[in-house]
């Protein structure tokens, strides 16, 4: 039986923004110019993955050390020494976006997107009339159903800035992300 992981990101300092920004003036975290066209009337979410095939418009990413780290805005950002790692596992689907004012570093989210159901697993609070989102969606009491086969995939949960995708992987994964030293990884045995 495929042992599977939540796998996350250690908290840096000062995390960067990658799709919205911090509008002093009025105190709120503002969708960067780009993306204005593509946030929900409603709530106020950002489509986030039409926003990042868009391509990246800036962020005050700094010079980190680690591996992989989460922004501001709750996206997993790794570094080419991790993609490189990723891109050496046969079957694993990941897509990463470069940052272009930090060439080694890429916003990355797995292509397999689990369903976050209405099982005692997760929690799913009120819907977005509009987009049809959750307003916010995380982890239940449960434990999830994870797909026979999978190699990397993302629950897609969501917080009132949008999503907050956390990572779940099998044992090859973790253990190949393990022996290869990179800093920033946390893994959780599901």
């Amino acid at each position: 039986m495929t042992k599977y992981y939540l796998i996350h990101a250690e908290d840096v300092d000062d995390p960067p923004f990658i799709l919205r920004t911090l509008d002093r003036r009025v105190d709120r975290y503002l969708p960067r110019s780009s993306y204005t066209d593509l946030v929900c009337s409603e709530c106020g979410k950002i489509s986030e993955l039409a926003a990042l095939l868009r391509g990246i418009e800036q962020s005050n990413l700094l010079d980190y050390d680690e591996d992989v780290f989460r922004s501001y805005d709750d996206f997993y950002i790794i570094s080419e020494k991790s993609k490189r790692v990723f891109d050496s596992i046969e079957g694993l689907e990941l897509n990463c976006f470069t940052i272009p004012e930090q060439p080694r570093f890429y916003v990355a989210m797995p292509r397999i997107v689990l369903n976050v159901d209405s099982s005692d697993a997760f929690t799913v609070l009120g819907q977005c009339k509009s987009c049809l989102r959750p307003r916010e969606a995380g982890w239940g009491p449960g434990i999830p159903q994870i797909p026979s086969g999978l190699v990397l995939g993302m629950y897609p949960f969501e917080t009132r800035l949008g999503i907050a995708p956390d990572w779940v992987a099998d044992s090859r994964v973790v253990n190949l992300l393990k022996r290869s030293g990179l800093k920033g990884w946390i893994f959780e045995e599901l």
